[in-house]
């Protein structure tokens, strides 16, 4: 199914500000422009559910969801590439781990990127964000690596 607003509804209790004119021949060419835009997007229904199952799992105020903070997308990302050993008891508390790669959990992140744009609320990372989280799924990919010795 190809992603698109409507298969994927979000509806959220935060108001972005315009994104456009109120005209309606520029709403209905933006809304076409955002389609298009969208149907050319691999992962982000998935990337979108991921990030909705962490957001519930950990109880995460719907309000906090849209527009999207830095350490929530921070967080959301080092919790989906975790892979967890279980002989660590900070990893005993029997939650349900479903490890994505790191290259999943960045079409992952771009999809929650895309998502803000959307819903016409500015880019949720700035370079500097950009550059801790991939510093962190450095260390993750290292981590994995080391583990998998």
């Amino acid at each position: 199914m190809p992603f698109s607003a409507e298969n994927f509804p979000m509806a959220c209790i935060n108001s972005p500000p315009p994104a456009i004119l109120d005209i309606p021949i520029i709403h209905h060419a933006w809304s076409l422009a955002l389609h298009s835009s969208l149907n050319e997007a691999t992962n982000y229904g998935a990337g979108l559910h991921k990030f909705h199952v962490f957001c519930d799992t950990f109880s995460i105020p719907e309000s906090d969801c849209l527009p999207a903070a830095f350490p929530l997308l921070h967080s959301f990302a080092i919790w989906a590439v975790t892979d967890p050993d279980l002989e660590d008891a900070m990893f005993a508390d029997g939650m349900v781990f479903k490890t994505v790669s790191i290259p999943t959990v960045c079409k992952y992140l771009a999809a929650i990127c895309a998502w803000h744009l959307v819903q016409s609320w500015p880019p949720p990372l700035s370079e500097i964000e950009r550059e801790r989280l991939e510093f962190s799924l450095r260390g993750m990919a290292h981590r994995q690596g080391v583990s998998q010795k």
